[in-house]
């Protein structure tokens, strides 16, 4: 599954918005040194599951045997995961990377 350009122009927005939110708290607000890039993957892969979840268009069917509503769920849970997958590669890796390197010439965005 391929990642339009057009989503990775959101995907890559949404991402930074949070990551740089998420450095003003942590260092204005909590007063702490800024984040690990531990930290900072976590977000980028919680952007990446929630879009994978919106973009897969995933419905969990009502069933009244238990097997059959876990196969469901595993199969829902399996393309969401691979759209997260596509979206996390995306953004952390050559996006966030290029955006550091390119414009803004010293590295923030990606961890």
């Amino acid at each position: 599954m391929k990642i339009s350009a057009e989503d990775t122009i959101y995907l890559t927005l949404i991402a930074t918005l949070i990551v740089q939110f998420l450095k003003i708290v942590w260092v204005g607000i909590f007063k702490q040194p800024k984040p690990s890039a531990g930290i900072l993957r976590i977000v980028v892969f919680v952007v990446a599951v929630a879009w994978g979840y919106f973009d897969a268009g995933v419905e969990m069917p009502v069933y009244e045997d238990p097997m059959q509503f876990a196969l469901a769920l595993i199969e829902g849970v399996g393309l969401i995961l691979i759209v997260a997958h596509n979206a996390y590669e995306v953004i952390l890796k050559p996006v966030l990377g290029w955006l550091d390197s390119k414009i803004l010439k010293r590295a923030l965005l990606a961890p």
